[in-house]
């Protein structure tokens, strides 16, 4: 816990100058996987408004754009969508202004292919997180 709260005043004293950035912090995914095998430590998410969009650290220190936003007194949503050579996915974002909570979740829909190219098995995969958040202005 020491560590987590180190980590979180380290960062707002270095993005204190940026405007309105909200720290995430929640345990791992819930997802299929075992969670032994997927995390083992506490994962901060920094969302950062830059402009209309909210750009993003995540877990892994990779620098992500949410393209959709929308907003009101209450609530956050932000949403990113993409594909790779093989599936197409969407990512969300909700914070509560009120209470600081948050939630993200990840839905993927994709194939595996032969030697050839051709499709084989279709798979689905989608796992989500809650947690709480503070606030920089």
């Amino acid at each position: 816990m020491k560590k987590i709260l180190i980590l979180l005043f380290s960062i707002l004293v270095s993005l204190s100058s940026y405007g309105e950035t909200y720290v995430c912090a929640t345990n791992c995914f819930e997802s299929s996987q075992k969670v032994e095998d997927y995390c083992q430590n506490m994962i901060q998410l920094v969302f950062e408004r830059k402009g209309g969009k909210f750009v993003a650290e995540n877990e892994h220190g990779e620098i992500v754009e949410y393209e959709h936003i929308a907003e009101n007194e209450r609530f956050l949503t932000m949403v990113r969508a993409g594909t790779a050579p093989i599936l197409g996915f969407t990512w969300t974002a909700i914070i509560n202004k009120d209470t600081l909570e948050f939630t993200d979740f990840q839905g993927s829909l994709g194939n595996t292919y032969d030697a050839k190219g051709n499709p084989n098995d279709t798979f689905f995969y989608h796992h989500n997180r809650q947690g709480n958040c503070i606030v920089l202005d």
